[in-house]
């Protein structure tokens, strides 16, 4: 225990982190839990600040945990847990109760909250968090991911294909506010022509950065408004980016300028959960895209040329209250919903899972939806035998990748989570999720 200015002689690299939520993961209690702090996982750089009400669970609320950083957490332990905590609890990195001026019984709780951390596992609900484990600046594994970063970053070539390399800004940057992102080294500056890692990488050549590690840290970035005003602090390049790698079993984690390292058996469980969702990439057979054909080409050049697929892409579907949507890109004769995406990043994955979720439950519950569907379906068909009653009940999503990629093992950790979750949700409708991988592909 540090008093004062005490906390400066302590040595922060021995200290171990996630220590608190560590303790919340097993001991909050659902519907005690107060106040959440996370950031997303991935190129939206969604923070978000949950004030909870006293009673309501966080699924109820829609918060999902899985792919988030949690940095904090505010609650209170069950009261027939017996670890002596009692009132409302603080965790983070360190965890804050009340207690009495007796340091013989905060001792005696720490030492009843070490015990349960080293016998017990997280509650399902608070996995994700618990998965996640902090590595140390000073660890050689640490050194050796700064290496695999900034080569990732500098010759992508060289490096091949990392899980995830993109461009995202730091918690307090509202990107929506932000007029031009300056790059500084030394003396030397650059306005990042887009926010991507492509932009990155043109304002670090034109500021000279070649090889090495150092400029993680030592060029800096900062987000100015329309009139010139700072609208971040001055931050290293390493806080800008998010990066994944390692293999299908063992993942390492950048974000907000942390390494974390996700437990072995969180990635294995999310495979196996994975691994029950169909895929019909045989089945559906669909064709090889070329490299740098628009989407909506692809999906007319697939529908001519297979049988048993319906172009369906921009064909608006109405629904009760007035609006539109699309019910897919193509439609398999044997009820397949076919959502077509090229994978470029998170965010378009994400987009992807959603589309095919909102489609499905508007189809699920809207009964004017459902029959301009079978109308728009009975237009655009020309004779084959459509193989269904009412409406589909499959939802496929079809993903374009580059030719050894494998589709779901090799997506981003929290891209893997979000096909998960959605595909939870289907199966909730009565839908079932199917996955197909579409190969990317030089046109010959």
């Amino acid at each position: 225990m540090c008093f004062g200015y005490g906390a400066g002689v302590l040595e922060w690299d021995r200290i171990e982190a996630n220590f608190g939520l560590r303790v919340a993961a097993r001991k909050f209690d659902h519907e005690a839990v107060t106040e959440l702090r996370s950031r997303r996982i991935d190129a939206s750089a969604r923070t978000q600040l949950v004030q909870i009400p006293s009673g309501t669970e966080l699924r109820d609320l829609g918060v999902q945990l899985d792919g988030e950083f949690v940095r904090r957490m505010a609650g209170r332990i069950a009261a027939s847990d017996g670890s002596g905590l009692s009132g409302p609890i603080a965790a983070s990195d360190s965890i804050a109760f009340r207690s009495q001026t007796d340091l013989a019984h905060v001792q005696q709780v720490l030492r009843q909250l070490l015990t349960d951390i080293e016998t017990t596992a997280a509650q399902d609900e608070f996995e994700f968090i618990d998965s996640l484990e902090p590595l140390r600046e000073s660890e050689q594994e640490t050194k050796d991911l700064n290496d695999s970063l900034a080569k990732s970053i500098l010759d992508p070539q060289e490096t091949g294909t990392p899980y995830l390399l993109e461009f995202a800004p730091p918690d307090d940057v509202q990107i929506d506010e932000v007029e031009e992102i300056i790059a500084t080294r030394g003396d030397k500056s650059e306005t990042l022509e887009e926010y991507t890692v492509h932009g990155l990488r043109k304002a670090l050549q034109t500021l000279g950065v070649r090889r090495g590690t150092n400029f993680l840290t030592n060029v800096r970035l900062m987000a100015k408004g329309p009139e010139g005003e700072p609208k971040s602090m001055m931050l290293p390049l390493k806080q800008w980016v998010i990066f994944e790698s390692g293999h299908e079993d063992f993942r390492f984690v950048l974000t907000i300028g942390r390494w974390f390292r996700l437990k072995e058996a969180y990635t294995q469980k999310l495979n196996l959960d994975l691994a029950g969702i169909h895929d019909v990439t045989a089945l559906l057979n669909l064709p090889p895209s070329y490299l740098g054909e628009p989407e909506g080409s692809y999906n007319e050049r697939a529908a001519a040329g297979t049988p048993n697929l319906l172009l369906m892409d921009k064909v608006n579907i109405q629904t009760t209250d007035g609006n539109r949507f699309e019910a897919c890109d193509l439609l398999h004769c044997d009820g397949y919903l076919v959502h077509v995406k090229r994978y470029t990043g998170s965010q378009t994955l994400s987009h992807l899972f959603s589309q095919g979720a909102v489609s499905a439950e508007l189809l699920n519950e809207d009964a004017v939806a459902r029959e301009d569907f079978s109308n728009q379906v009975l237009q655009r068909n020309d004779g084959r035998e459509i193989s269904w009653e009412s409406s589909p009940r499959s939802v496929t999503y079809a993903i374009i990748s580059p030719t050894g990629r494998t589709i779901p093992a090799d997506l981003p950790t929290f891209s893997k989570v979000n096909l998960r979750d959605f595909a939870r949700r289907l199966r909730r409708m009565s839908f079932e999720p199917s996955i197909a991988a579409i190969p990317l592909v030089a046109e010959v």
